[in-house]
């Protein structure tokens, strides 16, 4: 094309309908994302984006029972949240290191020593646990597991104890996730926290025995803490999150199916090791063998080395399952490849 003319105009039929290209070369129809469309092999795709709310109200409770179950059956799910509280919390767990100043700008060594000593006997068991039965780094480790294992943890400060100031675990169950409806107040509550209007947490409604600082509700007694009072420990995935999710969530499955398949081919290789094969006969009066067990199994003397004659009439099928095979180990590694995505 020589400089100065005009570039020719390209039209495209398709569909008996014409579609002009532009100057990048692509129809209309180019421009959606493959992901986008519905043909037959992805029909049944989810097309409507599910909110962040509605996740947790259909399926926190679930997730954190089989994630619960997991951590107590499955020994891929157990070491994970062991390493989990080994890496994150580590041998000593968080140290408190203080940095005061003098006027001047430089250290106060006394002040600070004073401080870090105070905070080292806080730490001990007997002082920062309300029960008095943890100690300050087996709560890390504690609090650490618990919100990997289902997603999220409280925590609720007292002012009690030696150094008024103590922590309380709480169930992260004593939070329902049911629990939604309008305060008195005017304010909303979401999974069993209360907002304001500009979607702050303002207080958590505990469930709670009957005391006098709970009230009933639907059967269910709750004591209402102010949020300033509570630790809501866990890892916003979505925005307006209001509730944590189970890290091992989308393992969960794999996990499972593996577990259950690797519990299947246990059975298959000790049955392949104990039974040998069977007697059959053309006239099905069977074989008698030398003995019967107590159940009525026959039960025949093996000796190594010895050839046994059968009596006429009777065949003998051996029984040699293949299975383990050789593929179980490349499977088992694939599938855990998955679920160490999975955990991140």
């Amino acid at each position: 094309m020589k400089p100065g003319q005009n570039k020719p105009r390209v039209r495209v039929k398709m569909n008996s309908a014409a579609f002009k290209l532009d100057q990048r070369g692509y129809t209309d129809t180019a421009r959606s994302y493959g992901a986008a469309g519905g043909d037959d092999f992805i029909h049944s795709w989810l097309q409507q984006p599910e909110s962040i709310d509605s996740l947790i109200k259909n399926s926190l409770s679930i997730l954190r029972a089989r994630s619960r179950e997991q951590v107590q059956n499955n020994d891929y799910a157990r070491r994970f949240i062991g390493m989990v509280k080994t890496h994150v919390v580590g041998p000593d767990g968080f140290v408190f290191q203080a940095r005061t100043t003098d006027l001047d700008g430089t250290l106060d060594k006394l002040a600070n020593d004073a401080i870090e000593d105070n905070f080292n006997d806080w730490s001990k068991r007997g002082n920062c646990d309300v029960t008095g039965r943890l100690s300050f780094k087996e709560m890390q480790r504690l609090i650490t597991a618990t919100v990997a294992e289902d997603g999220e943890c409280f925590v609720i400060r007292s002012m009690g104890g030696q150094y008024k100031y103590q922590l309380q675990l709480i169930d992260v169950e004593q939070l329902p996730v049911k629990y939604s409806g309008n305060h008195t107040n005017g304010n909303l509550i979401k999974f069993g926290v209360e907002f304001d209007v500009f979607g702050k947490a303002v207080a958590y409604h505990f469930t709670s025995d009957k005391n006098g600082d709970s009230y009933p509700l639907g059967g269910v007694h709750y004591r209402r803490v102010p949020a300033e009072d509570v630790y809501h420990i866990y890892l916003p995935e979505k925005v307006n999150q209001k509730r944590g999710l189970p890290w091992m969530s989308t393992a969960l499955l794999r996990m499972k199916m593996l577990n259950g398949f690797e519990d299947a081919a246990l059975v298959n290789a000790r049955v392949g090791a104990s039974k040998m094969g069977f007697f059959t006969s053309a006239d099905g009066r069977g074989y008698e063998g030398d003995a019967r067990a107590d159940d009525g199994s026959i039960i025949s003397e093996v000796s190594p080395g010895t050839l046994e004659q059968l009596p006429e009439g009777v065949d003998f099928k051996s029984f040699d399952p293949t299975y383990p095979s050789n593929e179980f180990g490349t499977f088992v590694s694939n599938a855990l490849r998955g679920i160490s995505s999975g955990l991140g």
